[in-house]
């Protein structure tokens, strides 16, 4: 239990520091005021913004993909959880029986 609660936290701590570092390193990633404010001073770079519109629509479509798999991941989990709640409840309840 505790094992996959450590997996949790280092996994959030690990996706804190990568925004970190990419808001320091690549603001154009990260944060879109900085990429309206190139857009009006017109200092965005005309390949960055090929790039960043070939990229959004893929970005768009995969979006709502790996939200249903992460929901359809909890609906599963959710639904062995049920299980083992079920089994543990069968053998306790035997158990109080003997």
């Amino acid at each position: 239990m505790r094992s996959g609660w450590l997996l949790a936290v280092l996994a959030s701590f690990g996706y804190i520091v990568l925004l970190a570092w990419l808001a320091l390193r690549a603001p154009m990633f990260t944060n879109p005021v900085a990429v309206l404010e190139r857009l009006e001073a017109g200092s965005l770079e005309s390949s960055t913004q090929i790039l960043m519109a070939g990229l959004l629509p893929v970005v768009v479509l995969l979006l709502p993909i790996v939200v249903a798999a992460l929901l359809l991941a909890m609906f599963a989990a959710f639904g062995l959880e049920r299980k083992y709640h079920a089994i543990t409840d069968t053998l306790t309840s035997s158990g109080d029986r003997e």
